[in-house]
């Protein structure tokens, strides 16, 4: 090979490329960002419109579905969901994963622009932005201080909340619990009735007479002077000198119809940490973002925030943790992976310089990767050194494959260098071609579409780089440093095994002199062995229809840490839903294994503070001890606590991948336009799911909303008092709810001036009709006299997917049971199911992204097989040796099978990944075989004599890439750090797979290439002879 000769002619020049590229690697290694998967931007965009007072189906009829109609022209759209409920219409606009997030946004606000004028006119201004699949907060901090409450919300509102905000990294920081200061003007309506003075007449007094304006500019004796009207009050007891109206009988002040009270305003949330009430920020990074980096950015910036403003800020909660955990554990298995990989070398070789020759090319390849890693702009991450892990087999193989055969030519008795030259003219080829199966079988990988494309691209191209760089190495450095390090071996010419007189050697010579009399029965028993090859293949495939294989999306990580999400019925007020938590959030936090509980009430993460109601919380569980192990009991002492309390649902999930609470396990969408036959079917699916085996908290969309009293306007009768529509809404807005008049400054802060009802004439609904309004000519109108009032129960909200209605059934898994499991039997169930034929059912969720990640991955291991196959025909200038190398694969699909259910692993795209990786690996032990049988062909040997003395010399390195492989990835199979469960499956079935397939491999392909050989020979014989 060239460059073997170059190498060997140029020693100086060869050892300075290496030490440059190792000291580049090096910097490149303290100059990566580390996070815990690679970057993932998708082309999601939300966008929200509120509509004050309008109820779900009022949202749907008027903002969600003229939207919808606009947005389903936008290019490139994937699909569009929608959700309307009170008062707030919000829809995610999901574009093909290859189009530019920018792009998608700038099109949508475009289309909203285009359609605007179609809404309603009294819509507030809606928030268009990127949406982020996993919108969870990666810092909580809790704020406190010596300091009132209300000086301490507000110092939190307009000060350390929007320096946060601006710190890098930082896309939108959530305030939680505290309470904000209001002035409240409490209306008495029987003052006003006494009166004869309108709520609306209030509120414009109140608005007209708290001001502080600019009223112009005065010039005086050359000077310029502003002119300003000071009318604000200074003390909350000021606003009882308003006057509101003025009588014959003299002025009417705001004190008499109406109470000032200093207080607060009705909170929207709690929120607790360690059982404490307080100030809770919820720190959200922007999708592009290194969650470490922000992590480290935050804490920077809370350190500074404690000093300048004397509160303390304590970090309750920060994902950064778990990922630096992850990476650490994965570096560790990585080191313990070379050492266990050095020990194999050293047994097979029984030489200490060959073996520390052959370690050189992993830390050569590895750190030398890691330029690569950088130049592409990619991170240290679970996925690449995941990569980086499973690749130390990988770049040992070509120098195994290298040194074992100098090594052969040394033992013959000859100098270094001519050993080395005639190795690599021998066996390059052969080098080069496993090298390159390796490398083509992980580009479809890197360029495969869909999620998987996104999780598994950095992983694909480092194991490309990583494996064609080994490959570099093998021809050239370990050459090299075998012509320099090495010395003559003569040994006697009895055969490979003479020499074999060590420990160990000993062995090998006993285990190489049975594999020939292996061969040798194998060539006179092919029948026996293919049917051997063909009854494993089928009882491998067997197992999944049997389900002793499951499949599930990804594999679960355990965090060390769960969410409880409770909900009560709907209209439980905050007050309410707050003692009902506090009771379960005790118990939790008296378990011995909980390190700690962060509470929320009225607020659940990923809702996009659109879902935040009162009757909902969310109870993050963190433990003190991470493992699987550890977890599970605990949840099922916290799923044991919740179900013994009446009045609330719950749900128990971990935290995901990701850093959210995880949605359910399985999720049936129900698709139609009628929604009483789409309610009903969502009913009978439920109990369809939740008389399924391994299924638990089955639950739908199907949610009542809260009580509505409805009060319709008659337009008629309103006309003929001359009263507006619009008199009635803000009256009754003005009585409910309030509306901020103005504002109240106490010299350092600014709080709210509300008008409202007071608050025991907001307590029956039965007073509404007595409600006072003024007509144009000022006379007193009941509320009563121009509408018509009544009440019922509507729904919480209208789910619509493309743009069609859709009711949801939720359920998650009982631990043990795989997602493939129930999906299989819940469709067993529904085939002879009533389904009403208008409604359509689909299974979303999970489950969709496993069947799109698998056809996108299958599509990978086809076009995989492909390249091989071309590479092995260009290698052996022959369409039918490859077909031999091929046999491989199914083999080595058959031991990773096998090894998933032993261990009880599923089927996932981590561990699919794996299965394709299996497709390069085992071709290179047959690669080793057929191009040894071809050499010695070519020499004038028979083709059982050519296929013995092939496995003869091929055993040990075929042994020993197999077992460094094996072996180097023993450390990820056995999950032993944070976040190993990612990993597991994938190094399991690599496992299975290497090891089964080595074994038929070493009998099966030299069966077939004597079937091959003898096919052929039939076919140039029956030719000559034409």
């Amino acid at each position: 090979m060239k460059l073997t000769e170059l190498s060997l002619s140029r020693p100086s020049f060869t050892t300075v490329v290496f030490i440059a590229l190792f000291v580049l690697g090096l910097f490149s290694y303290f100059h990566l960002p580390a996070d815990l998967l690679p970057k993932m931007q998708f082309p999601y965009v939300a966008v929200m419109v509120p509509y004050p007072g309008a109820g779900p189906e009022e949202v749907e009829q008027k903002v969600t579905k003229p939207l919808e109609d606009a947005f389903s022209s936008l290019n490139n759209l994937d699909h569009l969901n929608s959700f309307s409920q009170e008062g707030m219409a919000v829809i995610w606009i999901g574009f093909k994963l290859d189009t530019d997030p920018d792009v998608a946004t700038n099109e949508v606000q475009r289309k909203y622009n285009a359609a605007v004028h179609q809404l309603p006119p009294d819509i507030e201004p809606a928030t268009i932005q990127q949406f982020n699949l996993n919108d969870t907060p990666v810092l909580q901090l809790s704020v406190t201080g010596n300091l009132p409450e209300a000086t301490l919300y507000n110092l939190v509102k307009n000060e350390i909340q929007p320096r946060l905000q601006q710190t890098e990294g930082v896309s939108r920081v959530l305030l939680l619990g505290g309470r904000e200061r209001e002035i409240r003007v409490e209306v008495q309506p029987e003052q006003l009735e006494a009166y004869k003075i309108s709520l609306l007449q209030v509120l414009a007094a109140l608005q007209g007479d708290n001001q502080d304006v600019p009223a112009g500019r005065v010039e005086q004796a050359g000077e310029n002077f502003v002119v300003r009207v000071k009318s604000q009050v200074t003390v909350p007891r000021e606003l009882e000198q308003i006057i509101v109206a003025n009588t014959k009988a003299g002025p009417i002040y705001l004190r008499d119809v109406a109470h000032i009270r200093d207080t607060f305003k009705d909170p929207a949330s709690i929120a607790r940490v360690g059982g404490r009430p307080g100030i809770v920020l919820a720190i959200f990074k922007r999708t592009d973002a290194n969650t470490i980096e922000t992590s480290e950015k935050v804490r920077e910036a809370v350190a500074a925030l404690e000093k300048s403003f004397g509160v303390k800020i304590t970090c309750a909660y920060d994902a950064a943790e778990f990922i630096k955990d992850s990476l650490a554990g994965i570096q560790e298995e990585l080191g313990l992976a070379v050492l266990v990989v050095a020990v194999v070398i050293f047994f097979f070789l029984g030489s200490l310089r060959g073996a520390l020759i052959v370690l050189l090319t992993i830390p050569t390849s590895l750190v030398g990767t890691l330029v690569f890693v950088r130049l592409c702009g990619f991170s240290l991450n679970l996925m690449t050194l995941l990569g980086a892990a499973l690749v130390v087999g990988i770049v040992v193989d070509d120098a195994i494959v290298v040194l074992e055969n100098i090594h052969r030519h040394l033992e013959k008795g000859e100098e270094p260098v001519a050993a080395a030259l005639a190795s690599s003219k021998e066996i390059g080829l052969a080098v080069t071609g496993i090298s390159l199966t390796l490398a083509v079988v992980f580009l479809p990988v890197a360029l495969v579409s869909g999620i998987a494309g996104k999780i598994f691209r950095e992983f694909g191209l480092v194991v490309v780089c990583a494996t064609l760089l080994s490959l570099v190495v093998a021809l050239t450095l370990i050459p090299l440093l075998v012509a320099r390090l090495a010395r003559p071996q003569v040994q006697s010419d009895t055969s490979l095994q003479g020499h074999l007189d060590g420990t160990g050697k000993g062995f090998l010579a006993q285990l190489s002199r049975a594999y020939e009399k292996g061969i040798a029965w194998a060539l006179a028993h092919k029948k026996a062995v293919l049917a051997t090859a063909t009854f494993s293949f089928l009882a491998a495939g067997a197992l999944l229809p049997l389900h002793l294989v499951g499949t599930e999306f990804i594999p679960k990580v355990d965090r060390g840490e769960f969410v409880l999400k409770l909900s009560a019925p709907p209209g439980t007020t905050l007050e309410k839903m707050d003692a009902l938590v506090q009771g379960i959030e005790q118990e939790i936090r008296a378990l011995p294994e909980v390190k700690d509980v962060f509470t929320t009430i009225g607020y659940t993460t990923g809702q996009w503070d659109a879902g935040a109601s009162s009757n909902v919380a969310e109870l993050k569980v963190l433990l003190k001890v991470r493992g699987a192990e550890k977890t599970a009991p605990v949840k099922e002492k916290v799923k044991a606590l919740a179900e013994r309390r009446a009045g609330l649902e719950s749900s128990l999930v971990l935290t995901s991948l990701f850093g959210g609470a995880e949605d359910a396990a399985l999720r049936i969408e129900l698709r139609g336009h009628n929604l009483q036959r789409l309610q009903e079917t969502a009913e009978l699916v439920r109990k369809i799911v939740a008389a399924t085996p391994g299924t638990q908290d089955v639950r739908t969309s199907v949610e009542s909303g809260l009580p509505e009293y409805n009060i319709r306007v008659d337009r008629e009768a309103a006309a003929a008092h001359g009263v507006t529509t619009s008199d009635v809404i803000q009256t009754v807005g003005l009585y409910l709810t309030g509306k901020v008049a103005g504002k109240y400054s106490d010299g350092k802060d600014q709080y709210d001036v509300r008008v409202i009802a007071d608050p025991a004439a907001r307590d029956d609904t039965n007073d509404l009709p007595e409600l006072l309004l003024l007509n144009r000519a000022g006379e007193p109108i009941r509320l009563g006299q121009v509408a018509k009032f009544s009440q019922e129960t509507g729904l919480k909200r209208i789910s619509r997917v493309d743009r069609q209605r859709v009711f949801v059934v939720n359920a998650n898994l009982v631990e043990g049971y795989t997602l493939g499991d129930a999906v299989r039997a819940i469709k067993e169930k529904l085939a002879g199911a009533s389904i009403p034929p208008d409604v359509t059912v689909f299974f979303g969720g999970e489950q969709k992204m496993f069947e799109e990640s698998m056809r996108d991955l299958l599509t990978a291991m086809v076009l995989s097989l492909i390249f091989v196959y071309l590479i092995m025909v260009a290698l052996f200038e022959s369409f039918l040796l490859p077909l031999t190398i091929w046999l491989a694969v199914p083999l080595a699909l058959v031991g990773a099978l096998f090894a998933l259910a032993l261990t009880r692993d599923t089927i996932n795209i981590i561990s699919m990944v794996g299965l394709i990786m299996l497709v390069g690996l085992v071709t290179k032990n047959a690669i080793l075989l057929v191009d040894f049988g071809n050499q010695a062909r070519k020499r004038g040997l028979s083709v059982n004599e050519a296929l013995i003395q092939a496995g003869a010399l091929r055993l040990r390195p075929i042994l020993m890439t197999t077992a460094a492989m094996v072996t180097a990835m023993i450390p990820l199979a056995l999950g032993l750090s944070s976040g190993s469960e990612m990993r597991q499956g994938m190094s399991v079935a690599l496992i299975g797979g290497l090891i089964f397939s080595t074994l038929l491999t070493l009998f099966v392909v030299p069966v077939v290439y004597s079937l091959l050989e003898g096919l052929k020979e039939k076919a140039l014989g029956l030719r000559w002879r034409r």
